[in-house]
């Protein structure tokens, strides 16, 4: 394999683990501003998830040099959504649906990425051991749209 066609995907991994640690960052502070005991314990869960994700991932590859991606349009799409999320939060807004969508979307992204050719066995091993508290996260986050759907209907 040729050192181009490995690049595109070490740089969209970079990128999907900088918006990893922008989420993490985001659940950490969405912890603080919400009141309901639950979702503060789901977004400290989703917080740790990604902080673990993202510490994981850039310790696997021992081959990295280069820094991760620290702009890009996908990442600045992300901020975008999460900033947009973190004022529904404020507002009491719904916005568990738009997170939950969210995660859903970064996860397929990320496992996508980990599982193309020539992506290291220590990323694809990181990958097995953090993803799957992640999408237990996100299935909680579903089990809460689901519920407030209810609710309303």
């Amino acid at each position: 394999m040729t050192q181009n066609s490995v690049a595109p995907n070490r740089e969209v991994l970079d990128m999907l683990v900088e918006i990893t640690r922008y989420g993490a960052r985001f659940y950490d502070q969405s912890a603080e501003r919400v009141q309901d005991r639950g979702l503060k314990s789901l977004f400290l869960r989703l917080a740790l998830a990604k902080h673990a994700l993202v510490r994981n991932f850039t310790g696997a590859d021992d081959e990295r040099k280069a820094p991760l991606a620290a702009a890009g349009s996908l990442l600045g799409e992300y901020q975008r959504q999460y900033a947009e999320l973190r004022t529904r939060i404020g507002s009491g807004g719904n916005y568990i649906a738009g997170l939950a969508h969210l995660e859903q979307q970064l996860i397929k992204a990320i496992d996508r990425q980990v599982f193309e050719p020539g992506t290291s066995l220590g990323i694809r091993t990181a990958a097995a051991l953090c993803l799957p508290p992640l999408q237990g996260c996100v299935e909680e986050l579903n089990e809460r749209k689901d519920g407030a759907q209810r609710m309303v209907a």
